[in-house]
């Protein structure tokens, strides 16, 4: 077949495929968006709440692995406080973090503590007698390392 006719009959070709995708669009016209519709502003009345005897059992927490932020519910007035810094699921990220901050002069210590994922280790400095002296020790350590310690009870 002669190159110059191969040449036509492919542009031929691709000239019909751009009609077919392109014509019906010109065609159609603009394309009409359907705007979701607006709220007029009117309350309405909410269903009435039905109450069952029905009781489902509150399923217990798995211990977290992550520290916790939330302040703990109650603790006895005897009880002793730390300010732990990290929680490792590795011994060694827990100990090299725990030496970072003995060079800057905490009493720190390496907690193991077994939980469901297996064992972890918490980095805490302290304990102290009083929960206002171990925020005041949160506060000194997050200035001198710029982390943000959380004060927790120490068993």
């Amino acid at each position: 077949m002669d190159p110059l006719l191969k040449q036509r009959l492919v542009g031929t070709a691709v000239l019909v495929g751009l009609a077919v995708i392109f014509v019906p669009m010109v065609l159609d016209g603009p394309v009409n968006r359907v705007t979701p519709p607006q709220s007029e502003g009117i309350p309405l009345p909410l269903p009435e709440a039905r109450v069952s005897e029905t009781r489902i059992p509150t399923p217990v927490p798995a211990a977290r692995t992550e520290t916790a932020r939330a302040e703990p519910a109650a603790v006895p007035d005897s009880a002793r406080w730390a300010v732990q810094l990290g929680s490792f699921s590795a011994s060694d990220n827990a100990e090299a973090l725990a030496e970072r901050l003995r060079a800057r002069g905490f009493d720190v210590f390496v907690q193991r503590v077994d939980v469901s994922s297996g064992a972890m280790y918490r980095v805490r400095i302290g304990p102290t007698a009083d929960r206002e002296g171990a925020v005041a020790l949160a506060a000194r350590v997050e200035r001198a390392t710029g982390e943000r310690p959380v004060v927790v009870p120490h068993p």
